[in-house]
């Protein structure tokens, strides 16, 4: 039979989990809490967007509306895609250079910063495209 058969009272919750568990638990909550304190705008607005009472509908034209003076962000997301892809043979296709007349100096930058970081990991992404890109500016 068990101790507790016997009438042995059952342990406290506190020595069945321990105390090294509970200050990791604590620990990982208040990591959790500053990560999220430093999440940019973007992150913060899509986890919104993510919530049950958020419609698809209303989702997507939050995501697609012009930001400032420029094109939908999905234009600058094209553009870096193409860009990335196809590197200086891009800008002889249509599609990419309407997306670049579109949007605007603000995003023009955004697109050449993000190439910038991205050209480690992306070999067609080179000095005469990054040039030719701020040439537009």
């Amino acid at each position: 039979m068990s101790a507790l058969a016997h009438g042995a009272r059952e342990p406290p919750i506190n020595e069945v989990i321990g105390h090294d568990w509970r200050d990791a638990c604590r620990r990982a909550d208040a990591k959790r809490a500053a990560r999220r304190r430093h999440e940019s705008q973007d992150v913060l607005r899509l986890r919104r967007l993510l919530d049950d009472n958020v419609s698809l509908e209303r989702a997507w034209t939050e995501i697609n509306q012009r930001r400032g003076d420029g094109r939908p962000q999905s234009t600058v997301e094209a553009l870096i895609y193409e860009l990335r892809t196809h590197g200086l043979i891009a800008l002889q296709h249509p599609n990419c250079l309407r997306r670049l007349d579109d949007v605007s100096t603000a995003q023009l930058r955004e697109v050449l910063s993000r190439l910038i970081k991205l050209r480690p990991k992306y070999l067609v992404i080179t000095d005469d495209l990054l040039l030719k890109l701020g040439g537009l500016l």
